[in-house]
């Protein structure tokens, strides 16, 4: 099989990729180059071609950073196979698309006000309680829950610091934070609980669970949606059962779910690199 690139993976996976050439890189620390139609990559272990591409930097900043977002450009540009795809990557990790690619499939997801440009944010006038999320990070960065005026008043002078774009969602108080991972066929399903109002950033216990069908339903259709090869859907969950999708992430953790999830993602991942080596002959 050609060899697979991992920018920015977890050390385990070599340990569920055995027998393919795995070349890790950090995005960070690496120059990418596309010149006749090939790209390459130089980091501190030398210079080698790319041809398939594992992507695992996830959305830490306002999307991928400058040049992450100008590399998943250039793979595409030069053909080369990614897991998961580029257009999937490049809309997940920009809340704003994200948010309008889960309305395209139908899925349940809270009212937003959004604020764009110097101070913009100065001429919303939220209902409390409101949470605050600026820019597109994952993983309970940058939000921010006010519950009354004084609150809201520091929250909207750190917001104009920020320099990026911020929206308003409504506060749930939730029962449940349920995260479905997906994996081409299979899925799987963890309830995290937490003292804190944000599960994502302090996270008490992790249970695998069996989310209701409606949940299971609306993670299928994003997947298939977005044609993602790996997604997490995470819900918010009522206490009168409604459920609401709060981010899908394209480059999902495999942290609380089972071993079968990683064996699996694996399996994807050598299945993908048969049919771009075959393509390639």
């Amino acid at each position: 099989m050609i060899p697979l690139t991992i920018v920015n993976g977890e050390a385990w996976w070599a340990d569920y990729l055995p027998g393919v050439d795995l070349h890790p890189v950090r995005i960070q620390e690496s120059r990418w180059v596309l010149q006749s139609n090939k790209l390459f990559v130089w980091d501190r272990t030398g210079c080698r071609e790319v041809q398939s591409v594992l992507w695992r930097v996830g959305a830490v900043s306002s999307g991928p950073e400058p040049d992450g977002k100008a590399l998943l450009e250039t793979i595409a540009a030069a053909r080369v196979p990614c897991v998961n795809n580029i257009l999937t990557l490049l809309r997940c990790h920009e809340r704003l698309a994200m948010r309008n690619e889960v309305l395209a499939a139908n899925a349940p997801l809270l009212p937003c006000d959004i604020a764009i440009g110097p101070r913009a944010i100065e001429n919303i006038k939220p209902i409390f309680p409101v949470v605050l999320k600026v820019g597109s990070h994952h993983g309970g960065i940058g939000k921010a829950l006010a519950r009354n005026e004084e609150e809201w008043r520091d929250l909207v002078d750190l917001a104009a610091a920020a320099n990026t774009y911020a929206t308003l969602e409504p506060f749930i108080e939730y029962k449940r934070d349920i995260r479905i991972l997906t994996v081409g066929e299979s899925m799987w399903a963890i309830c995290r609980r937490s003292s804190d109002w944000k599960a994502s950033r302090v996270t008490d216990s992790i249970e695998a669970i069996r989310p209701p069908a409606d949940m299971l339903l609306h993670a299928r259709r994003l997947q298939e949606h977005l044609q993602a090869d790996m997604l997490a859907t995470d819900f918010l969950e009522d206490d009168s059962g409604n459920s609401y999708v709060i981010e899908v992430d394209a480059t999902p953790s495999f942290s609380g779910f089972p071993e079968a999830a990683r064996d699996a993602a694996a399996q994807l991942i050598q299945q993908r690199l048969l049919v771009a080596t075959k393509n390639m002959q």
